[in-house]
């Protein structure tokens, strides 16, 4: 939790004054007691600003407000569900917002993606790294996954395990 802590926007006074003033709660007295490494981020996220046509991290305007995310959004998302050195997974890599994010909090990242125009964008933005690739998904695989359902595949024939090895991943970790 505290990698994804955000600032307290108490004043500093107020919270020495709230600190020293107990709290009733179901009859019981308790210190108001905030953590110096800030406050849970709760459910909402507003303190992440979307990508405007001024945002440095934009590839390009048609992908504003339809695939590209922030990357502060996406590494709140991983420091949130995974470990430093863990493996993370993004089936449909878009630009390659998570491989950033990823790169950023030093988890290792495989993903796919069926656009070449896209994988083109997203291993730019990637950079020259050991740490993660992308692939071509569908000249991968093998026609049987091609022709078929994927997702019963995908389980059946454990594709994600063959994959990882192909990149020499190891196995994931699925959470």
């Amino acid at each position: 939790m505290d990698d994804i802590r955000v600032p307290q926007l108490v004043e500093l006074e107020h919270r020495k004054r709230c600190e020293n003033v107990p709290s009733v709660i179901n009859g019981k007295f308790f210190k108001t007691k905030f953590n110096d490494k800030g406050k849970n981020p709760g459910d909402v996220w507003g303190d992440i600003k979307q990508l405007t046509y001024k945002s440095k991290e934009l590839v390009g305007r048609e992908f504003l407000n339809t695939i590209q995310k922030p990357v502060k959004l996406i590494e709140r998302i991983i420091k949130a569900s995974s470990k430093e050195g863990d493996l993370v997974l993004d089936p449909f890599a878009g630009l390659g917002t998570t491989f950033v994010a990823c790169k950023n909090t030093n988890r290792n990242f495989i993903g796919f993606e069926i656009n070449q125009k896209f994988v083109d964008i997203a291993n730019k933005r990637i950079g020259d790294t050991q740490q993660g690739k992308i692939i071509d998904l569908f000249s991968l695989l093998s026609q049987e996954w091609r022709q078929s359902k994927m997702e019963k595949l995908f389980i059946k024939n454990n594709y994600i395990n063959k994959i990882c090895k192909l990149l020499g991943a190891g196995n994931p970790v699925l959470r």
